[in-house]
C-alpha cells in the first residue's frame, strides 16, 4: 500500500497547502499523459525483461524506460501546449510529475516485478521518486530565476544538480540489479 499511496497522498497534500484550483490543468495532464503511456505500453509493447549482470545496460535501460523520458516528456509537451507564462509552467512542475507518477509509478512496480515484490519495490524506490521529483522541482525553479537572472555559474549549477537529481533513481537500482540488497 505504500508504494501506490505515497505520491497521490503527497499530492492531495500539496493541493491543499497551495490551495490553488490553477494546479488542476496541469496535475489532470500529467494523469492523462501517464494513463496513456501505461495503455500504450500495455498494449504495444512485451514488459517481461531478462535483467542482465551488466550495470550499463541496466542503468541505460531504467534511465530511458522509467526516469528521464517519462520525467521530462509529459513536462516538454505541457509547456509547449500551455499558453500560459513561464512562471506558471515552472510552479507547475511539481504537480504534473506527481500526478504523472502516482499513477505510472506503480504500473512500472506492477509490470516489471512479475509478482515478486522486493522491500525494494515496495519502500524504497517509491521514496527515491519522491525525492528526485521534489529535488528537481526544487531546481527547475532556481533554474528558471537564474536564467531571468543572467548568473551563468549558478545556471549550470543547477542544471547539474537537476541532472543527478533525476538519474540518481536509475542508478540506485541498476546498482539493486547488480548488488541485491
Amino acid at each position: 500500500m505504500f508504494s501506490f499511496l505515497v505520491l497521490p497522498v503527497l499530492l492531495v497534500w500539496f493541493c491543499f497547502y497551495k490551495k490553488n484550483s490553477k494546479l488542476l490543468p496541469s496535475i489532470l495532464f500529467g494523469m492523462i499523459c501517464a494513463v496513456v503511456l501505461s495503455l500504450f505500453l500495455v498494449l504495444f509493447t512485451f514488459s517481461h525483461r531478462i535483467i542482465p549482470y551488466d550495470f550499463r545496460e541496466n542503468l541505460t535501460y531504467l534511465l530511458l524506460n522509467q526516469t528521464v523520458l517519462p520525467l521530462l516528456i509529459p513536462y516538454f509537451l505541457f509547456v509547449v501546449f500551455s499558453r500560459d507564462n513561464w512562471e506558471y509552467k515552472i510552479e507547475n512542475f511539481l504537480p504534473l510529475e506527481l500526478s504523472f507518477f502516482a499513477v505510472y509509478l506503480p504500473f512500472i512496480i506492477l509490470t516489471t516485478a512479475e509478482g515478486l515484490y522486493s522491500g525494494f519495490l515496495l519502500f524504497i524506490k517509491p521514496v527515491l521518486y519522491v525525492m528526485m521529483i521534489f529535488a528537481c522541482s526544487f531546481s527547475v525553479k532556481l533554474l528558471y530565476k537564474s536564467i531571468v537572472l543572467k548568473k551563468i555559474i549558478q545556471i549550470i549549477i543547477y542544471a547539474i544538480v537537476f541532472i543527478i537529481f533525476m538519474i540518481l533513481p536509475s542508478i540506485v537500482e541498476a546498482l539493486v540489479f547488480v548488488c541485491p540488497i
